[in-house]
């Protein structure tokens, strides 16, 4: 009965059900807030589009890419390395 439950378990570990679906919510979640910051800035009256408006909102969108560029390194890095065949 245990090594059935192991089994299961490394079948669901190969699969990285959890990681993928944390890395879909977080490009989710960037998407629609660059999405959002884009239709705001879109909506503001030309004459308060100043420099620092375009700052912030450049800023924030290189960091929600920045941060999902290191999400999905580490999701690349992390997960069993199937060369090692001992079982291990």
């Amino acid at each position: 009965m245990r090594d059935k439950w192991l089994l299961f378990a490394e079948r669901l570990d190969a699969l990285r059900i959890v990681p993928r679906l944390a890395l879909l919510g977080y490009s989710t979640f960037s998407m629609s807030c660059i999405a959002w910051l884009l239709f705001w800035y879109m909506d503001l009256p030309t004459l308060e589009r100043t420099a620092a408006v375009s700052t912030l909102i450049t800023g924030t969108i290189t960091a929600l890419l920045g941060g999902s560029t290191w999400y999905a390194s580490s999701y690349n890095a992390g997960g069993r390395d199937w060369s090692n065949n001992d079982g291990n």
